[in-house]
């Protein structure tokens, strides 16, 4: 297992060393049910298809979540020889590695921890598999330094606006409390939406319920929308979130509120299938120049973006833009079919939760049509799960890899 600090790295690394081994090392056909999906459902000249024969594989978070899984197994099993990992790594992957290699000393731009270094070593190594578990390092290990936790809605002296304004009013010390009272005060935006809106930049929302209120007409006719939207109030809204209330951080690939509408526009417009998302971008975003670059910054957005913060942050701006235009006497837009249609990748949400299960979208969609589902009531995860179970297998044209974790699903 060799620790790379990004990515775009661990990525490198192996396509360094295919080109050193592609004529000396034999190929198997461990993974060929794996290739087969990846070149159909992903892109057939992404570097993980062409390392897979040898037994060499990168793990790292913008991977869809059943190819992450799959590898893991893979390398657990010892089909797979040697994994490029980032952070994921360290972070709760149940791993059994024989042997640990420190290639970088950075966890993305920043130098690793001792905390981060301890936690790769430990790696190395397992009582059931390898009694002795080795560490190469390229660095000299980080200084151990201690480490101080701070329970922020406790202690209250480092909390943000966000933490502060869910607490309790007979919780707050006399200094969060005048921390906050501005927000408490206002009358732009119903303090409760702003509570509803958790994790969401409180700032930022008081910001967009000020612009809404200073241009009722306009908003209103750009902002009151349900079901699809057009491109002119697709790229409004997702102005508003870029620049208000994304936390500045969270960038991921995205730089703009225009550009995050492109994205999400045609993400929608291609139905999130992944392989014609990850052409799209191909052919028409100029900072793609390699097929590599295409799948993880499409896999990266789906997510980070699609599958997560994009919704949750549509569905922000929708309790502002309610709340400001019912205090007006005005209609007001439902975002939540667009929100819910992105999240769950155009499948039913509950059949979409079964990702986490490592079941990829193209079999979803298909077991979809095979139960019953009342789209009229809230489904029931457990129900959908219940009914897959009961499904004949050998009686559903799926691709073998998708047959494969489908059995491995209903069996654990």
């Amino acid at each position: 297992m060799i620790y790379c600090k990004s990515p775009t790295s661990a990525e490198k690394y192996v396509r360094e060393i295919l080109e050193k081994i592609q004529n000396n090392w034999e190929q198997s056909s461990n993974h060929q049910d794996a290739i087969h999906w990846i070149q159909n459902n992903i892109h057939s000249q992404w570097t993980l298809n062409k390392a897979l024969p040898y037994g060499i594989a990168f793990h790292h978070g913008s991977m869809p979540r059943h190819l992450g899984k799959y590898i893991v197994e893979e390398f657990n099993r010892g089909t797979i020889k040697y994994l490029f990992c980032t952070s994921t790594l360290i972070e709760g992957i149940n791993t059994t590695a024989k042997n640990v290699i420190i290639f970088d000393n950075k966890k993305g731009n920043d130098n690793i921890t001792f905390f981060d270094y301890r936690n790769i070593r430990g790696r190395a190594g397992r009582m059931t598999k390898h009694f002795v578990g080795r560490v190469y390092s390229f660095y000299e290990p980080p200084n151990d330094t201690d480490i101080s936790v701070d329970i922020p809605w406790y202690t209250q002296e480092n909390a943000t606006d966000e933490i502060l304004i869910q607490v309790e009013e007979e919780d707050l010390k006399p200094f969060a409390k005048e921390k906050i009272q501005l927000y408490k005060e206002q009358e732009v935006l119903d303090v409760e939406v702003i509570k509803r809106n958790n994790n969401i930049s409180v700032k930022g929302q008081l910001a967009v319920a000020e612009l809404i209120q200073g241009n009722l007409d306009y908003y209103h006719s750009v902002l009151n929308w349900t079901s699809y939207p057009t491109y002119e109030q697709l790229k409004v809204s997702c102005n508003l979130i870029y620049d208000y209330l994304r936390f500045s951080r969270n960038r991921d690939e995205v730089f703009s509120g225009d550009q995050l509408a492109f994205y999400v526009y045609n993400y929608v417009r291609v139905k999130s299938n992944m392989a014609r998302f990850i052409r799209f971008l191909e052919k028409n975003d100029r900072r793609v120049r390699s097929v590599d670059q295409a799948v993880q910054k499409a896999t990266k957005l789906g997510r980070s973006w699609f599958e997560f913060r994009y919704p949750k942050l549509l569905l922000g701006l929708q309790q502002i833009q309610e709340s400001v235009f019912k205090s007006n006497g005005l209609s007001y837009g439902d975002y939540k079919f667009y929100a819910s249609l992105i999240e769950s990748g155009f499948c039913n949400p509950a059949v979409a939760t079964l990702q986490e299960f490592g079941m990829p979208l193209s079999l979803l969609r298909k077991l979809e049509t095979k139960i019953d589902i009342n789209e009229d009531e809230e489904v029931d995860v457990d129900n959908v799960i219940e009914q897959i179970k009961a499904l004949n297998v050998d009686s559903l044209q799926l691709d073998p890899f998708e047959k494969k974790l489908l059995i491995e699903f209903i069996n654990n």
